[in-house]
């Protein structure tokens, strides 16, 4: 009677321990099956930084058009394709202002906004820094993108040429290099993150300045670099 009470007791243990084996593989093929095929986005962070802001337009294109407000709206297109694929994103800015926290002449809030963008850059964690401008130049047959990268990673050249590689198709004459970026571009010179800086284009060339204020340019643009940021995140790196 003592041993068939044992086997009992024994047997309900196992039963239980198994029952629980069986919830537990239930609940992880549910939860693999849920997530979203690029799950391995789910913990990168990226900052977006629309360059310049109020009182700082950037260059002014053939138009008059500012380039602080492109930067924006191609920034904000980005932003949600990359929230689409399940991307973290911090912007520097949302809105026509820059993000000057101090200063009363034009030059002490710019020096200020630069600063801001920086403590955003290496204090909020984030895997990768992109900054976006529009270009100009006096000769204005000159066109196509431009991709600097920061010197400060070795990172920082795989992100750009990733997303150099899907800009240069958008437009039908773009044969320009990767360009380590001059300590001069502050950001890039402080950034202790992977970083670069993409000029989408000339304000200064008639074509260019139409395309780039084109919504639907705009779209083509953002989606061009975030296809890059996914190259970059999912190792489909370029051959050196």
């Amino acid at each position: 009677m003592i041993y068939l009470v044992i086997y009992i007791k024994r047997a309900t243990v196992i039963l239980v321990i198994m029952t629980l084996v069986v919830i537990y593989l239930t609940m992880t093929l549910y939860n693999r099956s849920t997530k979203p095929a690029f799950s391995r986005e789910n913990s990168y962070t990226v900052i977006i930084d629309a360059g310049h802001g109020n009182p700082d337009g950037g260059a002014t294109g053939i138009s008059g058009i500012g380039e602080s407000e492109i930067n924006l709206k191609i920034s904000q297109k980005l932003s949600a394709k990359l929230k689409e694929k399940c991307y973290n994103v911090i912007m520097t800015r949302e809105t026509a202002d820059g993000i000057y926290s101090e200063g009363n002449s034009i030059k002490e809030k710019k020096l200020s906004d630069m600063h801001n963008r920086e403590r955003i850059i290496n204090g909020s964690g984030a895997d990768i820094f992109i900054s976006i401008h529009m270009n100009s130049f006096s000769d204005s047959s000159v066109s196509g993108a431009q991709v600097f990268y920061s010197a400060n990673r070795d990172e920082s050249s795989v992100l750009a040429e990733c997303i150099r590689l899907h800009l240069i198709p958008i437009y039908e004459k773009n044969d320009r290099i990767l360009k380590e970026a001059p300590k001069s571009i502050y950001l890039m010179n402080k950034a202790k993150i992977p970083a670069c800086l993409l000029e989408c284009g000339f304000l200064s060339n008639v074509e260019n300045e139409a395309l780039l204020m084109s919504d639907d340019y705009q779209e083509k643009i953002a989606e061009a670099i975030a296809s890059g940021i996914d190259d970059y995140f999912k190792g489909d790196t370029y051959e050196k």
